[in-house]
């Protein structure tokens, strides 16, 4: 009995142990632990980390629509100028076959990421847009939705361009970035201001030495900031046929700055190299000429108005740099589907009415670059109602001088640009807005060729104006 007894509890001693050993071979049941995606702080409001990673991101969008008027009260001319002869002046589209309404509608994407190490913070920043258009807003800006060259019907566009994509590191900044030159950059206007508002490539520095001042010094795309070239030589009775000349050397840009709590300003010069060539396939009149400009602006914020209320003050002075004083390099009619001309802005008025001369950066006359030189002045002021309602007024004036000699060819002609406007905008939500703007741009213009000032007094459109009227729906998130 005893030995039975012995047997009977070492046989189940046995089973319990093998049983014991057999569910721990068995796969566990337990849930493995979820990351949740955690809040950055540190990079600021909307900032989460990465799963997995020591980065924060952001990520934001922009949906917008538009809808445009401007009364086509005006035919659009188109201007031939003859050496030692009279000119030649067409109709180049009629006020019946202009649009006078159009839509627009833009979906922008922005990614910030943004990751501490010991020489400070990592940032990666991308914005990519989509723009469509239709009729008066086909050709419009995509930065901005900004202003119509069309002189004529036209039909819907689609583009999508990478509006943003740089690199910043220990006071380095790569990539595609708004232009270390520029400062208002249409903070509060939605049709084009005079003055620069150009995206480039570009690689800078920036110093920071406390207080909220800082310089920069950058090396930037040329052909972000390029302007048309001509030429008042000519061949067998005929002006050259002339283009913009190779890059050879990146525009140089430098600033000095200060932010503080009345608010910030800045002094910024830039160096524009211009070159101009014949086209004919021949090694004929050719030249190029280093333009430059500089520009000082200050902001000021007023709280004791309202929070959020500010003033803009800026003016520029450049020599052989237009684009320098009149730059929105995103603007399509010569912008975003130009192949040279890159960095000549804007049409002269916002729907191009009368005659609109070329803007060049420098003319050959007499196998030399002859450079246009201008001013711009710009002001623009925000205040907030309610909580709810702000209104932004604002203001622009250009003027633009070419030498004797081009002048006297008729292939150019001194004018002035004076532009004022104001929207309103209702914030019922917030990231959400609807609001109403209207411009009115007043160009002028100054010819001494007689046959072309003829022309214009003719046709009555040495002095042209235009109102243009629009409404906005965004949503931001």
């Amino acid at each position: 009995m005893t030995l039975t007894k012995s047997m009977l509890l070492g046989a189940a001693a046995v089973l319990t142990t093998v049983g014991v050993a057999s569910a721990a071979d068995l796969p566990s049941r337990k849930s493995a632990p979820v990351e949740y995606v955690k809040v950055c702080n540190a990079s600021g409001a909307g900032f989460f980390y990465i799963p997995g990673t020591d980065t924060c991101l952001k990520i934001g969008a922009t949906v917008l629509f538009e809808a445009r008027y401007i009364p086509a009260a005006l035919h659009t001319y188109k201007w031939t100028p003859a050496v030692g002869g009279v000119g030649a002046g067409v109709v180049n589209a009629n006020r019946y076959n202009r649009d006078s309404t159009g839509s627009a509608a833009r979906a922008r994407v922005d990614f910030d990421s943004r990751t501490a190490t010991s020489y400070g913070t990592l940032r990666a920043y991308a914005q990519l847009e989509a723009y469509y258009g239709t009729a008066l807003a086909s050709t419009g800006a995509l930065k901005s939705a900004g202003p119509a060259s069309a002189t004529d019907a036209s039909a819907a566009r689609e583009t999508t361009i990478v509006s943003k994509a740089f690199i910043q590191f220990a006071g380095i900044t790569a990539g595609r970035a708004q232009s270390m030159f520029d400062f208002y950059a249409g903070a509060y206007n939605w049709e084009n201001l005079r003055g620069s508002n150009a995206t480039t490539n570009l690689l800078a520095y920036t110093a920071t030495f406390g207080g909220g001042f800082s310089a920069t010094l950058s090396i930037e795309d040329e052909t972000a900031r390029r302007s048309m070239v001509g030429s008042v030589d000519s061949d067998a009775g005929q002006f050259l046929k002339v283009d913009v000349g190779g890059t050879r050397m990146p525009d140089i840009v430098a600033n000095l700055r200060v932010d503080q709590g009345w608010g910030s300003a800045q002094l910024s010069g830039a160096l524009h190299n211009a070159r101009v060539s014949t086209v004919d396939g021949n090694m004929g009149p050719h030249d190029e000429k280093l333009g430059w400009a500089i520009q000082g602006g200050v902001k000021i914020n007023l709280p004791m108005l309202a929070a959020g209320d500010a003033l803009y003050l800026e003016a520029v002075y450049q020599k052989g740099a237009h684009s320098y004083m009149n730059g929105n390099n995103l603007t399509a009619s010569e912008g975003v589907t130009a192949n040279k001309h890159y960095g000549r802005g804007a049409g002269n008025l916002p729907s191009s009415p009368g005659l609109n001369l070329s803007d060049f950066d420098c003319v050959l006359v007499n196998g030399g670059c002859s450079q246009q030189k201008g001013f711009a002045l710009t002001a623009a002021f925000k205040h907030n109602w309610t909580p709810t309602i702000s209104q932004s007024i604002y203001g622009s004036y250009m003027k633009t001088e070419y030498s004797g000699a081009v002048l006297a060819s008729g292939i150019a002609a001194d004018w002035t640009d004076a532009r004022v406007g104001s929207n309103v905008v209702w914030s019922p939500v917030k990231g959400f807005t609807i609001g109403a703007e209207v411009m009115y741009a007043k160009k002028d213009m100054k010819a001494t060729n007689a046959s072309l000032n003829a022309f214009l007094n003719n046709h009555d459109i040495k002095k042209t104006d235009v109102v243009e009227t629009r409404v906005r729906v965004q949503r931001q998130f």
